[in-house]
């Protein structure tokens, strides 16, 4: 693709310039110490931010972490386990913040309008902004249900068990197919100067958004909760009967 050519042309360019910067900085030292001046510090590097299916794609990682939730959460109350109403509603809060009224919205918002005009994706992109309207009315009922007035009740737990159970059926095939077949012909359907300032407009607002750590405290947040759930640790998804 586009930006993976993008990618070898600026580290070729990048080696070529690096080997020619080299060469001044020997001589600027050799000068300096000949004329008793110190080598001056060089400037702190700066990271490249993500490009935008980079970004989404965290942001994906980061919906599934919180999908995990509910899933132990679910496992647990078919388990008569523990489980606290905190659980479900902090991690919906979550997925309501970052997921639905962030990453969404900037799907919706910057990157759907080019793929509906294309006959080739004009169908799927209908169907994920038809799911994102659902999980929000999903996400409703969830924060309701698992309200601590209402989680004790017999019928808005069933009600919490549906929603959630509705979400996870929909929501992670829902970024399968975004990732590998949306956010996978982004450099062929849009102009990489299109995208550039995409990203730009990513980075502006997930910083009005979350501040200046981006999603580091939202992953604090997720990181709290799974500590709670003790599904913290990679190993414990690990089969023991294998």
């Amino acid at each position: 693709m586009q930006y993976h050519r993008r990618k070898l042309l600026l580290a070729a360019a990048g080696a070529s310039l690096g080997g020619l910067a080299m060469i001044a900085s020997r001589t600027c030292d050799a000068q300096g110490r000949r004329q008793g001046r110190k080598k001056p510090t060089p400037p702190p590097p700066t990271e490249e931010p993500n490009s935008p299916p980079e970004q989404l794609m965290l942001e994906h990682a980061v919906a599934e972490r919180l999908l995990l939730i509910y899933q132990e959460g679910l496992r647990r109350l078919r388990a008569s386990e523990a489980v606290s109403a905190a659980a479900f509603n902090q991690a919906a809060g979550l997925l309501r913040r970052v997921i639905e009224d962030y990453h969404q919205k900037h799907e919706e918002d910057n990157i759907f309008p080019h793929f509906e005009s294309q006959a080739e994706f004009a169908a799927l992109v209908k169907t994920l902004r038809a799911q994102h309207a659902a999980g929000r009315k999903l996400t409703d009922t969830i924060l309701d249900s698992a309200s601590v007035e209402k989680f004790a009740q017999p019928e808005a737990r069933k009600a919490l068990v549906r929603a959630c159970e509705a979400y996870l059926r929909m929501a992670r095939p829902h970024m399968a197919q975004e990732a590998t077949k949306v956010l996978q012909a982004l450099y062929d359907v849009l102009p990489e100067e299109k995208i550039d300032g995409i990203g730009a407009l990513f980075q502006q607002q997930e910083k009005q958004l979350f501040g200046e750590d981006g999603l580091d405290k939202v992953l604090e947040d997720i990181d709290r909760l799974e500590a709670e759930l003790q599904i913290g640790a990679l190993d414990v998804f690990t089969p023991s009967d294998v």
